[in-house]
């Protein structure tokens, strides 16, 4: 009888008949719940569109924050201009060697004579910090080296400025695991937009450099936590066989942002502007969609609120048009009963932390390649092509966008022929470095025929 008892309780049909419940009210996993409502219904790509539009936003002011935190030699003469030395402290002497400067680089560079044009360029900068300060001055507010004079030996305070954003980025997603163990998925996400929103206001309207520095690593954060927390929402109320094309999904809204966010630094130039009106974005976000998202239902169960789980599931089945399950949810008795789920556990285990420690790798590469080449358009442009940074940036996430549609065509395949993820993770990883390097050997030929060269290894590399 005992053993008869036990197999009862470890079969689903015994656990039925053990309650007195009929077989149609045997548990379901939010997996099977998931599946009977619709793997990939409306509501699963209405949520999965808001969070690429997040995604989106990051873009926008990922962009912002490169383009402004720079002062390139290609945009050197249009944002300098020679001081009157009428009533000021300038001599005659410098004004006119200040203009020979300037003038040096008035004739945009074209193609075929790129490495002259690259070479008087490329010298403005240096050679207007040779004149005295007061011959010279800025004549717009086109990034922060223009509001705060970080020319001549102060041009480390653009990189520390970028850099402090990245940092911010990388602390968001250690607050990120913190946060999300009691806090729901929803409200990670709009803390994150909100945080954004603001710093990029704030930044925008700071008037001393300190601030900018501060306000750039809370920028990080918010981003951050918006871009994780967004994933995680596509992620878990998605149909498992759909759960490989999220991360397709929400690049496509990242590379849709970034082009939109070139176009928006080509037509506004001024950042203080532009930032407070990419400030907002996010923002608004935050208060219009919130109520359109639907939290995770796996999170809710896994924090013992079934009731929220199961209206969770109920929302998908409203917005896929169907019906919810009649059976209800199972606890997750497994999770619930390991102890060893935390973030401590996993660097005791020493699979799963080669594991991370290779993705992390990929990832720190992948990122160093990606906004290298994002960071070096401006100075690649006024060397090698007319073109200005923000084209070139624009044109490369249209090329993203490319990418991304091959990348879904490349998951489909790969799952049909049984290829693991990780050989083709690895695969691409090789790919986009092989590309990368051939570009890099190409421009040491410093022709318009190797800058094009360049840009179609450039083209491989954001595939």
């Amino acid at each position: 009888m005992a053993t008869t008892a036990i197999k009862k309780k470890q079969s689903g049909l015994g656990t039925a008949a053990a309650d007195g419940l009929p077989a149609r009210k045997r548990s379901v996993s939010i997996e099977q719940a998931i599946a009977i409502v619709g793997e990939f219904g409306l509501a699963q790509k209405l949520q999965i569109l808001l969070c690429a539009l997040t995604q989106a936003a990051a873009a926008l002011i990922t962009v912002h924050v490169v383009s402004s935190s720079m002062f390139l030699s290609s945009e050197a003469r249009s944002w300098l201009r020679c001081v009157d030395p009428s009533g000021s402290e300038a001599s005659e002497e410098a004004h006119t060697a200040c203009n020979d400067v300037l003038s040096s680089s008035s004739s945009s560079p074209s193609p075929s004579s790129s490495s002259s044009s690259s070479s008087s360029v490329g010298r403005v900068r240096s050679d207007v910090c040779g004149l005295p300060r007061a011959a010279w001055t800025y004549s717009g507010h086109g990034s922060l080296a223009s509001d705060f004079d970080l020319l001549c030996g102060r041009e480390w305070v653009l990189y520390l400025a970028m850099t402090m954003y990245f940092v911010g980025a990388a602390a968001g997603t250690v607050g990120f695991a913190v946060l999300a163990e009691r806090n729901q998925r929803r409200s990670i996400l709009n803390l994150g937009r909100v945080v954004a929103g603001l710093a990029s206001m704030l930044i925008a309207t700071s008037p001393v450099l300190w601030l900018v520095l501060v306000f750039r690593f809370f920028l990080g954060v918010g981003v951050s936590l918006m871009t994780m927390a967004a994933y995680v929402l596509s992620y878990d109320v998605t149909g498992t066989s759909w759960r490989p094309y999220v991360a397709v999904f929400l690049q496509a809204g990242y590379g849709a942002g970034g082009a939109a966010g070139a176009f928006l630094v080509w037509l506004v130039p001024q950042w203080r502007v532009l930032g407070f009106v990419i400030g907002l974005v996010p923002i608004v976000m935050a208060v219009t969609t919130w109520k359109y998202l639907v939290e995770s239902p796996s999170w809710l169960l896994f924090q013992g609120r079934k009731g929220e789980a199961t209206s969770a599931v109920a929302s998908l089945a409203f917005g896929n048009r169907t019906r919810p399950p009649e059976s209800p949810l199972a606890d997750p008795v497994n999770m619930l009963a390991n102890p060893r789920r935390k973030l401590v556990d996993i660097i005791k285990n020493g699979r799963l932390l080669r594991r991370t420690a290779l993705v992390g790798f990929a990832w720190v590469a992948v990122t160093v390649t990606y906004f290298g080449v994002l960071a070096s358009y401006d100075a690649i442009g006024s060397m090698y092509t007319p073109s200005s940074g923000a084209e070139l940036a624009f044109s490369g996430f249209l090329y993203e966008l490319v990418g991304v549609a091959v990348a879904a065509l490349a998951v489909d395949g790969v799952s049909r022929v049984g290829v693991t993820r990780a050989r083709s993770a690895a695969a691409f990883t090789g790919a986009t470095a092989v590309a990368m390097f051939a570009g890099a050997f190409s421009l040491l030929g410093g022709t318009s025929q190797a800058f094009r060269w360049f840009k179609w290894c450039t083209v491989a590399s954001r595939l």
